[in-house]
């Protein structure tokens, strides 16, 4: 019997940095200066929190950064010490708290020899997925309708991405389904004309650059500019959840909530990448929210919600070229 994947490995996500306390600095400044902390904080509404400790080393030190396993790191609300974290391995540490959508918090981190740090960090309230819904299908495959009620007062950002199990399919040898097998998810490749989608992320990098109009990405970023203070829809299109829904599998739609200081890091890490082949480009500002070092705190709410589209609702061709 033959084992056919429906899909590659696909990109995953990379961690939301976000923050409320903000500061630009440029990203050579430091290579001869004194050393600093580098202190990278993820905190999201569903998961403990692990943050790693590094420090920046001069052009002549070899790696800009190096891992710090003797820090003390601290987490706070209100001014109110909650907890101390415990050292895991290679700069990384771990507390036992789930950070709360709607709270904020303070991150210290002390180590001899470096100036301390810290960083306020604001997670953001859980965003609102009024309703998802199939739209059709494109020459990208299939359309997907999302509507999400944005809060007033408060400027923020949102990513979505779609979660759907790795299908595998066994079959004898005259091509008939033997057996049906689950191995985990992935995320799906995304693609969005919509106004209201400002780009795509994969992996570590931001990409707001449109080819044929078109923002993609393993998750896509909607900014609230246009939108915000209302409830508002966009559509976008994937290629990669034909097989699950054929076969009645459900797909999760994750809809990120983060604040407008994850899109400033971001937005310095896309011209940082691009300005490395480009000679005669200028210097670029590093965006930074953790005060007396360098880094980024990471705050990010999360829905979830499942779709299940009826498979008579596909086109009838798919299923004559996905078994090949």
């Amino acid at each position: 019997m033959k084992k056919f994947p429906y899909i590659k490995i696909a990109l995953v996500l990379a961690p939301l940095f976000t923050g409320s306390c903000e500061k630009v600095i440029d990203n050579f400044d430091f290579l001869e200066a004194d050393p600093k902390l580098v202190v990278n904080a993820p905190l999201i509404s569903d998961s403990t929190l692990v943050i790693h400790v590094s420090h920046t080393t001069g052009i002549m030190d070899g790696d800009f950064f190096n891992f710090i396993d003797n820090a003390t790191a601290g987490i706070y609300s209100d001014e109110n010490f909650l907890e101390e974290a415990t050292y895991i391995d290679s700069g990384f540490y771990s507390f036992g708290l789930i950070p709360a959508a709607g709270n904020e918090y303070i991150l210290k981190v002390e180590t001899p020899g470096y100036a301390s740090v810290e960083s306020i960090i604001d997670i953001p309230a859980f965003p609102v997925l009024t309703s998802i819904e199939f739209a059709g299908e494109d020459e990208n495959g299939i359309r997907l309708r999302a509507t999400i009620k944005d809060p007033e007062g408060s400027i923020n950002a949102y990513g979505i991405s779609l979660i759907y199990p790795l299908v595998y399919l066994e079959f004898d040898e005259y091509g008939n389904i033997t057996d049906t097998i689950i191995d985990g998810t992935s995320k799906a490749y995304l693609r969005s004309r919509d106004i209201n989608v400002s780009g795509g992320i994969f992996d570590y990098s931001l990409s707001t650059e449109k080819w044929d109009d078109y923002s993609d990405g393993s998750s896509l970023l909607i900014e609230d500019n246009l939108v915000n203070g209302r409830e508002f829809s966009f559509v976008f299109s994937t290629p990669d959840i034909y097989l699950a829904i054929a076969l009645e599998q459900s797909v999760t739609v994750q809809l990120e909530s983060f604040n407008q200081d994850y899109i400033s890091y971001l937005k310095s890490m896309e011209l940082y990448y691009n300005s490395i082949e480009n000679p005669l480009s200028e210097k670029v500002s590093l965006y930074t929210n953790v005060e007396g070092g360098l880094g980024v705190a990471h705050g990010k709410s999360i829905t979830k919600s499942e779709l299940i589209i009826p498979p008579g609702l596909i086109s009838g061709n798919f299923m004559d070229w996905w078994k090949y």
